[in-house]
């Protein structure tokens, strides 16, 4: 009997610290980017006819959604103070801290998924146009499935990326990217 006490008020105690956010900061923000095609290579996601605008959601329980500029977004990767989008800062968020992915489009007919991380994003000035911007990432590959040097390749049409923050970033009441506070 008293084995089955100690079982159940364990029990208990892990449903109770599983449950809410313990994290307690805030909204965790997952973005998605779209682009017309990529070309996809061991180190490198290029996005040729990328979305000019980045869509983002949050999770329970604040199920909230929108969309903000793809140069801000690339910006979070910025190591130059007067290209970052935001609070003055030496470094932006992700440079630090860069944050998962999973890429998706479909090759020779096939659907390809990859794991990579987002080490860098490379958005030369001046690329985004009215109707879309030129976007790159320099990757990691991660997990058993990655992409062998020589082993480029094009998507057959559009490509996706579903991007994790990794608790790196914040946006404001204006929906704007703010550091998080210390």
């Amino acid at each position: 009997m008293n084995t089955t006490r100690h079982f159940l008020i364990a029990a208990v105690m892990l449903i109770a610290t599983s449950c809410g956010d313990s994290k307690d900061h805030g909204p965790d923000y997952l973005f998605v980017q779209t682009s017309a095609g990529v070309i996809v290579t061991h180190a490198q996601l290029t996005f040729v006819d990328a979305s000019l605008q980045t869509g983002w959601f949050t999770d329970r329980p604040y199920r909230e959604a929108g969309q903000i500029p793809t140069e801000e977004f690339a910006a979070l990767w910025d190591v130059d103070s007067e290209n970052f989008i935001g609070p003055s800062t030496t470094r932006g968020p992700f440079a630090d801290n860069p944050p998962n992915a999973e890429f998706t489009c479909t090759v020779n007919g096939e659907v390809v998924n990859y794991a990579v991380e987002l080490e860098q994003a490379i958005l030369p000035p001046l690329i985004c146009g009215s109707t879309y911007c030129a976007l790159s990432y320099r990757v990691t590959f991660l997990g058993p499935n990655i992409v062998e040097p020589y082993g480029d390749f094009e998507c057959d049409g559009p490509g996706h990326l579903f991007i994790d923050d990794a608790e790196a970033i914040d946006l404001n009441a204006d929906g704007y990217f703010r550091e998080p506070a210390p």
